[in-house]
């Protein structure tokens, strides 16, 4: 006959897979809640909690972002990335001491960083996004800042050759005061890719200003103007520093290209154009000396009766013998016209002309 434990056996053993398949969906549905819903909804009440942000109400802001950076979620990036913005953007702005509970929302922003960067570590963007918060917030929280250093040294370990992070970590040491590793970086980025005119630029402007080193400085900033992807002055200052440096290095051909830029840029007033007249001088450019002391006068009549023996009378033959020849003018506050003031500078020739030094 067929005992009873005979019986019995198959049941068993038909249960065990069932169990097993159980136990598979259970870990499965566990897996996509945390993987799937629970990070959506993370993004949900973070995406709210920016809006709420934008729109100046800062309390309820700030309650969302709580209840996201609560949800055990794998995906922090975009929580670090809102928050830090948003912060950063009120330091600039002046306005952190006003934003209320302003501390909470810094530890809150530090935490969420912190367990991201855990489980990442290798995430570049991330680790630059935390030391540009960082350096910010240090105007008020000042033990953060050996921790930006820190971040932005993650950062590049991760992506050497980013020249995003070279430039922010230069200025940061530049920022304290650290002249050395600030230009270092600078040149590092140049490096990197010598046809960006930007980096060069950088590089450029750090030796000039910061190591005092004017002609290495200068020939870096010209360089930057011919590189590939050249460099684009912001307005009429950097323009001068550019004529400047093609002073430097007597390059006329250089500073006629850049002078035809000039009435497209904003940022200037009559010192920064006379400063251009006075190189345009030098680089025995005499034509285009003079329109631009004719615009400057046209722009700041004021102005007119300190080049009348350079231009009028021609008892003078440079500017500064001109300005020697006349007493300055009264102070008068600049005028919208000379605020606004674009001189038409047409460059006809890059023949040296005229009885000003002639380009070597």
């Amino acid at each position: 006959g067929v005992s009873a434990e005979n019986t019995a056996a198959p049941a068993r053993v038909r249960n065990v897979p069932l169990i097993a398949f159980a136990m598979l969906e259970i870990f499965a549905v566990a897996l996509v809640w945390r993987t799937s819903v629970l990070p959506f909804h993370a993004s949900y009440l973070t995406i709210k909690s920016n809006n709420y942000f934008s729109a100046g109400i800062f309390p309820q802001s700030f309650e969302y972002a709580k209840s996201a950076a609560a949800i055990p979620t794998p995906y922090l990036d975009e929580q670090t990335f809102l928050q830090s913005r948003n912060l950063i953007a009120t330091v600039e702005n002046g306005a952190l001491v006003n934003l209320p509970g302003w501390k909470a929302w810094h530890d809150l922003v530090r935490n969420l960083s912190d367990r991201h960067l855990n489980d990442h570590p290798r995430n570049t963007h991330p680790h630059f996004i935390y030391a540009r918060f960082l350096q910010s917030i240090a105007r008020h929280v000042p033990e953060d800042l050996p921790f930006a250093e820190q971040e932005y040294l993650a950062a590049l370990k991760t992506s050497p050759k980013r020249q995003q992070i070279l430039h922010s970590l230069a200025r940061f040491y530049l920022e304290r005061g650290k002249k050395e590793q600030g230009y270092e970086y600078f040149r590092r980025a140049a490096e990197v890719d010598p046809e960006v005119g930007e980096s060069r630029w950088y590089a450029g402007i750090s030796l000039f200003f910061d190591m005092g080193r004017r002609e290495e400085g200068a020939r870096e900033i010209v360089a930057a103007m011919k590189a590939k992807a050249p460099y684009s002055p912001k307005n009429v200052r950097e323009a001068v520093i550019i004529s400047t440096a093609y002073e430097i290095v007597r390059d006329a051909d250089g500073y006629l290209q850049l002078l035809k830029t000039v009435p497209s840029l904003g940022g200037g007033d009559s010192a920064s154009y006379v400063e251009l007249a006075r190189i345009a001088e030098s680089l025995g450019l005499i034509p285009q000396r003079d329109l631009i002391l004719n615009a400057v006068v046209k722009a700041d009549p004021a102005s007119a009766p300190r080049f009348v023996p350079l231009l009028v009378t021609h008892t003078a033959t440079s500017i500064n013998e001109s300005l020697k020849q006349t007493p300055p003018p009264a102070v008068t506050p600049p005028t919208p016209a000379m605020s606004a003031a674009k001189p038409t500078l047409i460059v006809a020739s890059s023949s040296p002309s005229g009885s000003g030094p002639r380009k070597r």
